[in-house]
């Protein structure tokens, strides 16, 4: 039997004229496919929320032995860059990510 680990590393990307910062997690096995192949999961977490509670990392982890995970910060909130709109601009942030994470996967 294989041993699962899940590699859990930084990743920025570019966001509405700013860079931003996201985890990204994916699991490291020897018959796992090579990134790029899994299809990917992005969480975003709720109001006043941020990816580095303890509970948004372990939802990750567990969805990371299916999908490689990306969790981001929404603009205002953990390392989100620019102060919180109430969601005026985070479709904006959102639209960015889509298109980036066309090209990284």
């Amino acid at each position: 039997m294989h041993q699962v680990s899940i590699l859990v590393r930084p990743l920025e990307y570019p966001a509405s004229g700013q860079v931003r910062t996201g985890t990204l997690y994916q699991v490291r096995r020897p018959d796992a496919p090579s990134t790029g192949a899994r299809p990917i999961v992005v969480v975003v977490h709720g109001l006043f929320a941020h990816r580095g509670l303890r509970e948004i990392d372990l939802f990750c982890r567990q969805m990371a032995d299916s999908f490689d995970v990306l969790a981001v910060d929404m603009r205002g909130h953990g390392e989100g860059p620019g102060a919180f709109t109430w969601g005026v601009r985070a479709q904006h942030a959102l639209a960015d990510l889509i298109v980036f994470l066309k090209i990284l996967h």
